[in-house]
């Protein structure tokens, strides 16, 4: 199997629409530094992941995938993360 290297790590953010921290921001925080601890040579980098939530499950919908594929948090957050992936490439002119 090939591997493909790591080129940086980017972590979604939690804010509130004001852009201020939300209750799950003191926990992104920490896991960032546990990160940089475990990959000290690595980039990481933290990405606003405000409404990515949203756009996921208008993306479920036009999809066509089913409620009960939709109520699943676990389907959401997998897509969320691939929306703060694009994001942050797009943002790099990647």
């Amino acid at each position: 199997m090939d591997k493909e290297a790591v080129e940086a790590i980017v972590v979604g953010m939690p804010k509130k629409l004001d852009g201020t921290n939300t209750n799950a921001t003191k926990a992104v925080n920490e896991l960032i530094v546990q990160l940089k601890t475990l990959f000290p040579n690595q980039q990481i980098h933290a990405y606003d992941e405000r409404f990515t939530s949203k756009i996921a499950m208008q993306t479920m919908i036009a999809a066509g995938t089913s409620k009960k594929f939709r109520r699943d948090k676990g389907n959401i957050d997998k897509i969320s993360a691939v929306i703060i992936l694009q994001d942050w490439m797009q943002s790099q002119g990647m």
